[in-house]
């Protein structure tokens, strides 16, 4: 998925994206990031999509119970939003975050990202 809206970003450059769309997806980001800055699991894994979260802890551990142990940027504020439909990718000072529209609204599908060109983006957490 992370190499497809990767594509996708290169293909579309984000245009005629309504400006409420930016700031609905801008405002998850910066929840999410507050959250890590927090160490608040809780929010964070609320704002991850179920299969992200899913990704985060091993074994019978919860997103949250595991949240503590993921190695995410903290601090940062939003650089850069590009929009195509339903995905979205947040440029931060300190991290890419990939962020999908769901049915119930926007959540993070992918955090702790890193280029790697031409490769996909390697991400911490990721579904």
């Amino acid at each position: 998925m992370i190499a497809a809206a990767a594509a996708l970003a290169a293909a579309l450059g984000g245009c005629g994206v309504p400006e409420s769309t930016t700031r609905s997806v801008d405002e998850v980001a910066r929840q999410f990031m507050a959250a890590v800055e927090r160490g608040d699991g809780g929010l964070a894994c609320s704002l991850l999509t179920p299969e992200a979260a899913g990704s985060v802890g091993s074994g019978d551990q919860t997103c949250v119970e595991a949240f503590g142990d993921l190695d995410l940027p903290r601090g940062g504020s939003v650089r850069r939003t590009e929009v195509w439909s339903d995905e979205a990718q947040v440029q931060t000072g300190v991290d890419t975050l990939f962020v999908t529209n769901l049915s119930s609204g926007w959540r993070v599908a992918a955090a702790g990202c890193t280029a790697r060109p031409p490769r996909p983006y390697d991400c911490e957490v990721q579904g």
